[in-house]
């Protein structure tokens, strides 16, 4: 008689079919029931042809499902560290595209300040250029309150300088301001020199500059304040009559970016934005007047007179 044993599957042939008999599993050593046919105490009889699966060893690696799960992750990772590497430059350019665009609208609402000024001030002039050595901006008391609430919009967005409260704090730290009709290296060059004697002698920017005859504005004698209808000047005035043809208001920058030597800024390319007299706004590339390197190194100089004190 053939029998199986339950616990390690081999097959033998029992000498005899002694119910009185115990026998063992020549293999485990298992003992099986007296009179067993093949039946396991408390299991499931196995019969003659039906072999008993054999039990799976635990595995001693990782499971599969682990395996495929960390792959995932290490996917995903990847993919995020990809789209970052896309999407924050990109986020970058949106997010100094708008100082850009909020820089160019301080200018227009500076160019509103002035136009309102002027309306009211003697001679229809634009705001003095301040008498503080190295200072080239207009001066605080004469724009504000009145014509303007917000000291901020003289502040570029991109600058971190947030120390203007009062009038006294107006500055050109990020734009310069002349005040005078200078629209070619000429004419800045002739307002630089009356600039450096004027802070030399202690005066001030209420007038015209006095300087050497046909090196001022428009090839006269003097550099002029900006003022409503410098375009168009009264026929009273035969100093001013080449002034009718020579300049548009589009064409007189009032205000500038203040940018480096060679025209770094906060923008992508070297250069800054220009206010004109008319209102508008434009980026004028380094190389195009007033960003060339000797206009630059002109405002640098006389910006560096701060440290300089007047004559007593």
């Amino acid at each position: 008689m053939k029998i199986r044993c339950v616990q390690c599957g081999s097959e033998w042939t029992l000498p005899e079919n002694n119910p009185l008999v115990q026998y063992n599993c020549p293999k485990c050593n298992t003992p099986l029931p007296k009179g067993s046919t093949g039946v396991a105490p408390g299991g499931p009889p196995t019969g003659f042809g039906r072999p008993v699966p054999p039990t799976r060893p635990p595995s001693k690696g990782m499971p599969a499902v682990a395996v495929v799960a960390i792959v995932v992750a290490v996917g995903m990772f990847f993919m995020i560290g990809m789209m970052a590497a896309i999407m924050l430059p990109a986020l970058a350019r949106a997010r100094e595209a708008a100082r850009r665009a909020s820089c160019q609208n301080n200018l227009k609402q500076m160019g509103i300040v002035m136009k309102m000024y002027a309306n009211e001030s003697r001679g229809e002039a634009f705001p003095a250029l301040s008498s503080e050595p190295g200072n080239l901006m207009m001066t605080g008391d004469a724009v504000y309150p009145e014509f303007m609430t917000d000291l901020h919009v003289l502040i570029c967005p991109s600058d971190a300088d947030d120390s203007m409260t009062t009038p006294t704090d107006v500055r050109d730290h990020s734009y310069w301001y002349l005040g005078y009709v200078v629209t070619n290296q000429a004419e800045l060059e002739a307002f630089h020199k009356a600039y450096m004697r004027v802070v030399e002698e202690g005066g001030d920017f209420e007038d015209d500059l006095l300087v050497e005859p046909g090196t001022g504005t428009a090839g006269s004698d003097r550099i002029i304040r900006v003022r409503e209808g410098v375009d168009v000047p009264p026929l009273r005035d035969p100093d001013e009559i080449a002034l009718r043809t020579a300049y548009n208001q589009d064409e007189i920058p009032v205000m500038f970016e203040r940018v480096g030597p060679r025209g770094e800024s906060h923008h992508p390319e070297p250069g800054g934005h220009v206010l004109f007299m008319d209102g508008h706004v434009e980026f004028v590339p380094f190389g195009a007047w007033p960003y060339t390197e000797e206009a630059l190194a002109l405002f640098s100089e006389m910006d560096q007179l701060g440290e300089v004190t007047p004559n007593e």
